[in-house]
């Protein structure tokens, strides 16, 4: 991070730009050590989680390789919490809810990667975090499409931005702030 600042951005030898993604993902990287340290089991789990949010976010698609090897880490958590079924019932429910957005729109909506990443994601939380983070991630989605919309000369309506990203982020919000959700928690469990 360091010496890309120092460099403005490019290489030292041939003078060539670097992108913008190698500091921002080294401090997202370094942010992350310092929260989740020493739960080596908790920084692995969203570490794999930053690299399938960067992919998508660069390419537009969910990396199979990275999503299952999250996934795994989504079954350990869901035996170390022992509520198999409320877990995977509304997992099971969220990942519905995003495979018939893509499928609906001929994913237009929604990608198809989404839904599988939901359904991970949903699992490793369990109910009712999941169902926040649901919330969130559609929020937080909302308000950097408008954001965009407003600021942004190159998108429109019709502009194509991963969803993966947001519901990243909307998990490690939910998992890592549960006191910051908690009236939300109990308001969903009493439905």
């Amino acid at each position: 991070i360091l010496s890309f600042l120092a460099l403005g951005g490019k290489c030292k030898y041939c003078g060539s730009k670097i992108s913008r993604q190698y500091p921002i993902v080294e401090a997202l990287s370094g942010l992350l050590a310092a929260l989740l340290w020493p739960s080596v089991f908790y920084l692995v789990s969203f570490f794999i989680l930053l690299l399938i949010a960067v992919y998508d976010f660069r390419n537009k698609i969910i990396d199979t390789h990275f999503l299952y090897l999250f996934g795994a880490f989504s079954v350990l958590e869901v035996f170390y919490r022992a509520r198999f079924v409320g877990d995977f019932i509304s997992s099971f429910v969220i990942a519905l809810f995003f495979y018939l957005l893509w499928r609906l729109s001929g994913g237009v909506w929604m990608g198809r990667g989404d839904a599988n990443l939901a359904f991970f994601i949903s699992l490793f939380l369990g109910f009712p975090k999941n169902i926040a983070m649901l919330f969130s991630a559609f929020w937080i989605g909302g308000v950097f499409g408008l954001a965009l919309l407003a600021f942004g000369k190159k998108y429109n309506l019709k502009s194509e931005i991963p969803f993966g990203p947001f519901l990243a982020l909307a998990m490690f919000l939910v998992w890592y702030f549960p006191g910051f959700f908690k009236e939300l928690f109990a308001v969903i469990q009493l439905s």
